[in-house]
């Protein structure tokens, strides 16, 4: 029978060489697709502590990848000062986990460490949280972080550096930007918001 190509029928072809070929897109939709059973693990569990309870209870695999370079490697996460409470009571800064989901180390959260602010205005009457914005894990196993606010003028508060045992060794009230770099000599590149120039 001759095949008829048609406007309709060529994505439909396509779809199919796709996943039979594994050609590009399968690899950004098979990583799609993953992102997407993870966050909906965590959504029926309430949260991540509940999905690390649930993933000790079972065999199930925190952290899934189809990479094939991944095995022995490790993620470094961070979120707010209530994260992975499960492991550590007072809450994290950021964790290293094996691709089992499985926390190799933590940083301790700090929940007193922006009191002190003056260039930030905290909603007054509002909870203000401040929270780890973006991170760096330096060679030496020391953390350098960034801290955004939730209901704070202006949203960004500041850069803190923290040994491999969780304490501060310096904070700056620098009104930085999530992302930030820091190179081979050590020093750290951040953008900042400069309020004299709203």
């Amino acid at each position: 029978f001759p095949v008829v190509l048609s406007n309709g029928n060529i994505p439909f072809f396509s779809g199919i060489a796709v996943t039979q070929f594994k050609i590009y897109p399968y690899p950004v939709l098979r990583e799609a697709n993953t992102a997407l059973d993870a966050l909906t693990h965590v959504a029926a569990f309430g949260s991540m502590d509940g999905l690390a309870k649930y993933q000790t209870q079972t065999s199930t695999p925190l952290a899934i990848t189809h990479s094939q370079s991944a095995d022995n490697s490790f993620i470094l996460l961070s979120a707010g000062a209530e994260a992975l409470k499960s492991t550590c009571p007072g809450g994290a800064l950021a964790w290293i986990v094996d691709r089992t989901g499985r926390v190799v180390h933590y940083w301790k959260s700090h929940p007193n460490l922006w009191d002190n602010l003056e260039k930030v205005t905290r909603v007054p009457g509002v909870s203000g949280a401040i929270s780890p914005a973006g991170v760096h894990l330096c060679e030496n196993g020391d953390l350098i972080a960034t801290f955004h606010g939730h209901n704070t003028f202006p949203f960004a508060v500041g850069l803190a550096r923290f040994d491999g045992q969780s304490n501060l060794l310096w904070k700056k009230e620098l009104l930085t930007h999530h992302t930030f770099s820091v190179g081979d000599d050590g020093r750290i590149y951040v953008p900042a918001l400069d309020l004299n120039q709203a």
